[in-house]
């Protein structure tokens, strides 16, 4: 995995070992880039459980990782999602645009 100054996964590479143990070509490379504001899902759940994320990527334990909101996942060599947001007055997304699907999340403040 490589990261940006800001702490975001921007490069995923998934390597197969071959039979003899050696590291082949990724079967899986993703490029992805982000927003500038704050990940509801950021630090949150399990990663083996990441259950009701919005794109299969987002399903990945990357979206865990990253402190910002992806707006584009690029598969090598040419398959690019694209994401969008509407965001709350406190900078996190209350609605997520992606393919033809919309998601609405909402914040509960605790007591």
């Amino acid at each position: 995995m490589e990261y940006d100054g800001k702490g975001n996964v921007v490069r995923y590479r998934l390597h197969p070992l071959s039979v003899s143990g050696a590291r082949e070509d990724p079967f899986l490379d993703m490029a992805i880039s982000y927003d500038d504001k704050k990940n509801p899902f950021y630090q949150l759940g399990s990663i083996i459980a990441p259950y009701g994320l919005p794109h299969s990527y987002l399903n990945s334990f990357i979206y865990h990782l990253s402190p910002n909101n992806p707006v584009s996942v690029k598969y090598a060599p040419t398959l690019e999602s694209k994401l969008s947001y509407i965001y709350n007055q406190s900078g996190y997304p209350i609605e997520i645009y992606f393919d033809d699907t919309t998601h609405k999340l909402e914040y509960l403040e605790q007591q």
